[in-house]
């Protein structure tokens, strides 16, 4: 089975959040046409009833999908061989896509602690910047 596709998408709406094109060069792969079908395909994923992982026919091609939670890998593959597909790349794809989402998240939580850092010790020093001008002003008024 030689790979031309690979999507990684939210179940909840379809939209796509990573995109692997391998045959976008070869001229007998028509990828727009496949391309809206896998779209098609994620916006019926949330209907209720629909299976997990499955493989669905369009010409000469599969598309092979397995859904975790709220998120569905597909693999868009020409179809050589004639037995079921092995899922265990689309599971590698969607696992490395979620560790990386994962990764991200984490980095973006570590740098919204440093700003919340940087932000209260900045308003921490205009509390004690105004506390000094009321102490300079009093002592002003004192002394006029």
């Amino acid at each position: 089975m030689s790979i031309i596709l690979t999507l990684i998408a939210r179940v909840r709406d379809g939209l796509i959040l990573a995109t692997s094109i391998e045959g976008a060069d070869d001229p007998e792969h028509n990828t727009v046409k496949y391309m809206t079908q896998a779209k098609m395909l994620f916006k019926k994923l949330n209907s209720p009833g629909t299976p997990q992982a499955q493989s669905v026919a369009s010409g000469q091609y599969f598309f092979h999908y397995i859904v975790k939670g709220t998120v569905c890998a597909l693999c868009f593959m020409e179809l050589r061989l004639r037995r079921p597909p092995d899922h265990s790349y689309i599971q590698n794809t969607k696992r490395k896509h979620l560790d990386k989402g994962r990764n991200a998240m984490a980095a973006v939580n570590n740098e919204l602690q440093d700003v919340t850092r940087i932000m209260v010790s900045n308003i921490e020093d205009v509390i004690h910047r105004g506390e000094a001008l009321n102490s300079m002003r009093r002592s002003f008024r004192n002394e006029t």
